[in-house]
Order: structure tokens, then sequence, then C-alpha cells
């Protein structure tokens, strides 16, 4: 086969038209292939398995690991890549023979568009847990995982078919379908961010809270982030978060998604605990309507975009308490309506006239009284049997 041919069916592979072929390799390999006195062919096969890189035009294409001895090429071109350093050191790259472009990067640049910002300096070594992996709490560790800081989540379902359309990270349904929400979270999410430190429990708080509240008071948490859809969960993180002096953030959506609640606790604050804000039907000259309560068992339609918006200022108050401490956090929900208060709850809604609304994208703050015969915040019964 001529050098006309093999470009022709390295386009064909591609489904590209570009007639400058790349590869892409960091500096880090290239120092790794000098200090090991590589001199050498290396090969390796085009695959979408494995992860080396190469560049066709803007596209980027995965190629095998390279070896000191041939590779078997794809059956379907009959084309080997090879890598290999010349006399003066200096990596170059062929199709069978038909010299590429070779371009270099740095891999310490990874972070580079992150690096200065005091929010990711001040977050390094910061441990969090996330309990829900659903289309809200997936949304809320994909934000927060390229940051420095460690988290855990906790979730015992496993992705549906109908978890796909929203969820916080777009996969193959056919490949990941069955699969539980924080592995797959886990193994994407590390394979995205290589320095990404996350640890999974694919368990039910609920009747694990004994492995829930050791985990806790075993890592010292900096905070607890619940996007959970039943009283129950919510509950139970609140009492363990407060049991171990930890603060936490409660996420909730309503209204198709359109609308949503965040509260904030502190016991180090003494603030009112989640269960004082869920005792509560009426405060403030606000009732609160759940009837159409985002997650419920029925299945409450929503869209992604809607589920992002609210996921993002979620996220945006957990990076705040976790640099800041949880005074900037609740400088995030505003004060009370009478601005007398700080606010420990924050409604948001995308939409006009919408309960408490009377403009899109409005928020409001309330204060919650502390509830003087609150099993949890008040009475000291926090420790869970």
């Amino acid at each position: 086969m001529d050098a006309n041919g093999i470009e022709e069916k390295l386009k064909t592979i591609s489904g590209l038209c570009d007639d400058r072929w790349r590869v892409l390799i960091s500096k880090q390999k290239v120092a790794a292939l000098i200090r090991a006195g590589v001199s050498t062919t290396l090969t390796g096969r085009i695959t979408e398995a494995e992860k080396h890189i190469v560049v066709s035009g803007s596209s980027v294409h995965s190629v095998g690991s390279f070896v000191n001895e041939p590779q078997p090429a794809l059956d379907a071109a009959g084309i080997r890549m090879s890598l290999f350093l010349d006399k003066g050191l200096e990596l170059r790259a062929t199709f069978d023979g038909v010299p590429c472009l070779v371009q270099q990067y740095d891999e310490d640049d990874f972070n580079s568009r992150n690096s200065g910002l005091l929010s990711a300096e001040k977050c390094s070594g910061k441990k969090l847990a996330v309990v829900g992996a659903g289309s809200v709490g997936s949304r809320i560790v994909t934000y927060l995982a390229p940051l420095p800081l460690r988290m855990s989540i906790w979730d015992y379902d496993e992705l549906a078919i109908e978890n796909f359309v929203r969820w916080g990270l777009p996969v193959e349904y056919s490949r990941y379908i069955g699969r539980k929400k924080v592995l797959v979270l886990r193994e994407l999410l590390t394979r995205a961010f290589p320095n990404t430190d996350i640890t999974t429990h694919p368990l039910d708080i609920v009747r694990n809270h004994r492995v829930f509240g050791d985990h806790i008071g075993r890592e010292k948490l900096d905070l607890v982030v619940c996007t959970t859809d039943t009283e129950e969960s919510r509950r139970m993180v609140n009492a363990m978060s407060w049991a171990y002096r930890v603060p936490s953030i409660y996420v909730g959506l309503s209204d198709e998604a359109a609308s949503g609640q965040l509260i904030v606790v502190d016991p180090k604050r003494n603030t009112p605990c989640y269960q004082c804000f869920s005792d509560l039907v009426e405060f403030d000259n606000i009732i609160l309507d759940h009837s159409r309560q985002y997650g419920t068992p029925a299945g409450v339609p929503a869209l992604a975009l809607d589920i992002a918006i609210f996921s993002s200022i979620a996220a945006k108050v957990a990076l705040a308490i976790l640099t800041e401490g949880s005074e900037q956090g609740f400088k995030y929900l505003g004060t009370s309506e009478d601005n007398t208060r700080q606010a420990t709850v924050m409604w948001f809604s995308q939409r006009p006239e919408t309960w408490l609304m009377c403009q899109a994208f409005q928020k409001v703050g309330a204060s919650i009284t502390k509830n003087p015969n609150c099993a949890v915040c008040t009475r000291n019964e926090s420790r869970i049997e």
C-alpha cells in the first residue's frame, strides 16, 4: 500500500477529511521516554479502548499503549502508528512510515484555569459527604470534582432507564443501566479528573446509620450535603450531622424543578436544624406547598437545565461554607423579609408569580425559629441508637 492509500484509510477510520495528522503527547511522557533511553520504534494500535491520544484535525482519538515491540494493527485498516526518538532526542511519529506532526502538552497545566482562585486554593483538603446521587447530587459532585476536595458519595440506588435523560453526567444508558449511581460517578469523574479524590458508599444511610455516623466522626467532615427526596433520609442526615457538630445543607426542588429551597444548618452556631424546619407547617406567613415536590415516588417531570440551575446555586453555597465558613454560606441565603435576621432558608424560583415570588429568578430568605421541643438540636437527644 502506498502513502496515499494509507492516508485514505486513516481518514476512513476517523470519519474526517483533514489532511494533516498530529500526535498529541504529554511532555512528561516524552521525558520518561528520554530517561528510559528509548531509541527504537514504539508501536501501538488505533483503538477506542486505550488512552494515548491522537488528534486528527480538531477531533481527538485514543491510541493504544506504546511498547518496545510490535503490536497487531487494527484489522480494518492494517495500519500501525509508531513513536520514536531520533538522534537528537526529538520525538517523531509515523503512520506506517507516513510522518505526522508531534505536538506536546504539559500535564501540569490541567488545573491552570483554576489556579489563583481563592476558592480553589482554600478548599484544598476539605472533606464533604454528598448524600444522594440523583439528578441534583450527581451535578453537585460533578461541579466540585475538579477542586482539590475529598468527597464521599452515598446512595444505594441504581441507574434506571428514566434517570439518564436528566442525570448529572451524559452517559450511555445501554452501558450503565442497572449499575450503582455512586460507582458510575466515581468511574467517570476520576477518569475525567485524575486527581479527584472520591470514595463511594452504595448504602442506604437509614438502614446503615451507624456506618454513616462513624464516617462523619472518623473523617472529621467539614460539610454534609443532602439531596435525597425522602423525609426519613433527610432527618437521618440531620441527626447524624448535628450529633458530630458538622454543618449540613439540604437541597430540595419542586414545581417541576423550576423552584427550589436550600436549608443551611450549623450546630456550632446553634442554628435551627432541619427537623425544626420540617416540623413547621407555617411561619412568617408562608405556607409551603409540596404537592408537586420534585423527586417524589410519583416521578414529577423536570428538565435537566432547570435542575442544573439550582444545583449550581447549592454547589456555590457548599463551596462558600468549605472555603470561608458557614457565616459566608449563610450570606448567600440573604436575610429575613424584615432584614433583621440572618436567613437560614432560601427559596428560589425561575418562574414569575410562583408561590411567594413575584418575578422570575427571584430568591427569598427566611429565618426559622428553633423549635424548643426539637429532639435533635434542643433537647440533646440526637444520638441514634
